[in-house]
């Protein structure tokens, strides 16, 4: 069942104490209901239902078709009242030829969606308490506690419409059955085309409810869902786990410390196993990312801002080369605050998009950084009747207002050779 990624807490221990670690898996029984899911590809799970993004938001800038969404988290905050539900999603175009160069930033699209704790769309209730086990049985509920709660959609609310192939907002309808709606034109011609929709809109007045790959696993086998695995990225929950490190360095660690320290010394790594399977010598950001993430390698996700209070969380980095410059990272548009790192996605999620490395032109990354800014804060047009604009809702649902998507910052770096990171879009080791 899915949780939200990160509860912050207070500042007590070294930030690399505080990571918490993203694996990619089948969607389980509970996710279909689940209201916050944390997901990689198909359908958006939109915070709120009622305003989903507009294709026009998330375009490709080099071949100006709708991205797809790429992953999504569920990062509520304490602060500001505001952030009590927060969903930050990330769309990616998956042409890689769109990726070609440095203008990686017009292939990728990240936005920010926050409710506060009342609003017409949710309502919560205390959780039921399980059973107690006894001592023989293990549980899985061990954790929970009397003060756990449940939200659910609210039944009076009604969605916005959808688009049948991506999940963006609805905004064009069919023509004929009135009834299936469509983001753009793309979308609409290539389920005409491909999709098959032709074939239902002549056979029926009303055209066959929607999939919903955000909640279950779609049926290959329909027109309509071969369509969404052309555009789309394959639909997985994303579980989280605090990053433990291994203790007990095992031969492999100490024979990567040695490399680091010689590294650090300016001496000439003159041998196979140093280069490690790499044609020239490979950078210190480099082995401490293999380092890193050889305790679990299986990572698609490293989440950071996990606490209050605290700036100076930074990315594990893949290569010296390409680090974010004073000046890459904008500052926040609408409060002018430095916007801090919040997460990066790793190298790893390749496997599990099926990204076939052979071809010269398919999707590749070392790692995605994204910054957020970290008050949270929303334009000031946001504020409802009587408040100050440093106040964004209230606590009563009749004066709520809808609240924008605000687009964040995202930096891609490459490894420093080409292929230099194609083991880690091998498929992961088995789990002990």
């Amino acid at each position: 069942m899915s949780e939200p990624l990160a509860t912050p807490t207070p500042v007590t221990q070294a930030a690399t104490e505080h990571v918490e670690l993203g694996f990619a898996e089948e969607p389980d029984s509970f996710f279909a209901s689940e209201p916050f899911p944390n997901q990689i590809g198909g359908h958006p799970t939109w915070l709120d239902p009622t305003q989903p993004l507009s294709a026009d938001r998330v375009l490709c800038g080099a071949c100006d078709t709708p991205m797809p969404l790429l992953m999504q988290l569920y990062t509520p905050e304490d602060e500001p009242r505001e952030a009590f539900h927060r969903m930050v999603y990330v769309f990616c175009c998956k042409n890689g030829n769109c990726h070609a160069g440095n203008s990686f930033q017009r292939c990728f699209k990240v936005f920010r969606s926050q409710l506060p704790e009342t609003n017409p769309y949710y309502t919560s209730k205390p959780a039921e308490l399980s059973p107690a086990p006894s001592d023989e049985e293990n549980s899985d509920d061990e954790d929970q506690s009397e003060d756990d709660i449940v939200w659910t959609r609210n039944p009076d609310c009604k969605p916005a419409n959808l688009c049948v192939v991506c999940g963006l907002a609805g905004s064009k309808a069919c023509s004929r059955c009135k009834s299936t709606h469509y983001c753009s034109r793309q979308h609409q011609i290539a389920d005409w085309r491909t999709g098959n929709h032709r074939t239902q809109c002549a056979t029926s007045t009303t055209a066959t409810p929607p999939p919903t790959p955000a909640t279950a696993t779609p049926d290959t086998t329909e027109p309509v869902t071969r369509l969404q695995a052309q555009l789309m990225f394959p639909l997985l929950e994303i579980v989280s786990e605090p990053e433990a490190l291994d203790t007990h360095k095992n031969r492999d660690d100490a024979e990567m410390e040695a490399i680091l320290q010689r590294v650090d010394m300016d001496t000439e790594l003159d041998t196979q196993e140093d280069l490690e399977d790499s044609e020239t010598a490979v950078d210190r950001a480099f082995l401490e990312f293999q380092k890193r993430t050889n305790h679990n390698p299986s990572q698609v996700l490293r989440y950071v801002r996990t606490m209050y209070d605290r700036d100076d969380n930074v990315p594990l980095f893949v290569s010296d080369a390409d680090k974010p410059h004073p000046g890459d990272i904008a500052l926040c548009e609408q409060c002018g605050s430095p916007r801090s790192f919040e997460f990066q996605i790793l190298p790893q999620l390749l496997y599990y998009l099926g990204t076939n490395d052979a071809l010269p032109a398919s999707l590749d990354w070392g790692s995605l950084f994204i910054y957020s800014c970290p008050k949270n804060c929303l334009p000031s047009h946001a504020a409802v009747d009587g408040e100050s604009p440093k106040l964004k809702t209230t606590d009563n649902p009749e004066s709520f207002r809808k609240q924008p998507y605000i687009q964040e910052v995202l930096w891609r770096q490459h490894f420093t050779k080409d292929g230099i990171g194609r083991s880690f879009a091998r498929p992961p080791p088995p789990s002990e």
